[in-house]
């Protein structure tokens, strides 16, 4: 699946953050084997998200688990205080779950700033 630059931007703006993900998806008490797949993915993700703005359609288990947290669990809209930069970017976010809710077939949902 081709990413626009902005939707690198937001889910690259979760991966950031590969503890918070393991929290999100393992309970809030990840193993220490949990925290680093987690990390070993996002960093693999990054990368792969940075050369070229794709992600693999074929994705699934913990890899996709983790890009539907990027965008379920995203910040990226309330990162700014600019009311309408949060707008846009709420948008942009929606557009981007819908689109990985079709390429995945799974609900996703982005939230609200």
């Amino acid at each position: 699946m081709r990413l626009t630059q902005n939707e690198a931007a937001i889910i690259l703006h979760r991966l950031e953050v590969p503890d918070a993900i393991a929290e999100a998806l393992f309970d809030g008490e990840p193993t220490n084997q949990q925290n680093e797949a987690v990390y070993d993915i996002c960093k693999h993700l990054t990368s792969t998200i940075n050369a070229n703005r794709t992600i693999d359609d074929n994705v699934n288990g913990l890899p996709l688990r983790i890009l539907i947290d990027a965008v379920e669990g995203s910040t990226y809209a309330a990162s700014t205080d600019n009311e309408r930069e949060q707008r846009t970017n709420v948008i942009r976010g929606q557009m981007l779950a819908k689109k990985m809710s079709i390429a995945f077939n799974e609900k996703i949902r982005f939230p609200a700033a």
